[in-house]
């Protein structure tokens, strides 16, 4: 049997960042974090090892998804990483930072769960599930 996805959920608004950890919590058995910020998602991440990160583009006044985005990249072993927002360029603005997932909010959890259904089977560096 797998072991379950760490999945860290990194979002400013506390609405949406619950709704999805909930979700994921009840859906899917994942055991979730959260942050509620950019900075704290960096702290997070520089303590712990995560399977996938899901982060909102936009979390004012700090640090967005994108400085996010560059602080998985420089993790040894870097994490699945989605980016999610409510704004309609959100899939241009993913691709031209090399952002290969990325899902336009509102989305439904089966959107989100089939990602991670892709990233468990993939053979891909760095999209594997990260040791609990």
């Amino acid at each position: 049997m797998t072991a379950p996805f760490r999945v860290l959920v990194v979002d400013d608004d506390a609405e949406e960042r619950l709704l999805l950890v909930e979700g994921l919590r009840e859906n899917g058995g994942f055991l979730v974090e959260e942050a509620t910020s950019g900075e704290a998602a960096i702290a997070e991440l520089s303590d712990n090892d995560y399977a996938v990160v899901v982060s909102d583009l936009e979390m004012p006044p700090g640090l967005n998804g994108l400085a996010v985005w560059r602080a998985v990249q420089r993790l040894p072993r870097p994490p699945c990483f989605i980016l999610v927002s409510g704004h309609p360029d959100l899939e241009a603005t993913a691709r031209r930072a090399g952002i290969r997932w990325c899902l336009l909010k509102p989305f439904n959890l089966e959107d989100l769960l089939g990602i991670f259904r892709a990233v468990r089977t993939s053979s891909t560096p760095g999209l594997a599930p990260a040791p609990l």
